[in-house]
């Protein structure tokens, strides 16, 4: 599974498979609040997955299940590129 994206900016544009695949991430990283059935559209995805996000910042829990030593925290110079990440298909699931 990819690395654990932990850049505010970068969580708020994911969509489709992009965003689904980091629920999956953090699901199996043990985020409590992503534990229980995820909403169907993704707009309410983000939104909770942004909170596991901001708990995980906070301290609320800490990684565990899988190696994620590849959790990604920008280095403030790095950019990234948003290009990609867009899939219209999977956006009404």
């Amino acid at each position: 599974m990819g690395a654990i994206i932990l850049d505010k900016r970068i969580v708020a544009a994911l969509k489709g498979n992009a965003l689904n695949d980091q629920i999956k991430v953090f699901q199996q990283a043990g985020a409590p609040n992503l534990k229980q059935k995820l909403p169907q559209k993704a707009d309410d995805k983000r939104k909770a997955f942004e909170s596991a996000v901001e708990m995980y910042k906070k301290g609320g829990w800490k990684i565990g299940g899988s190696d994620f030593s590849d959790a990604w925290e920008p280095s403030g110079e790095e950019e990234f590129d948003f290009g990609g990440i867009d899939s219209e298909e999977s956006e009404n699931e």
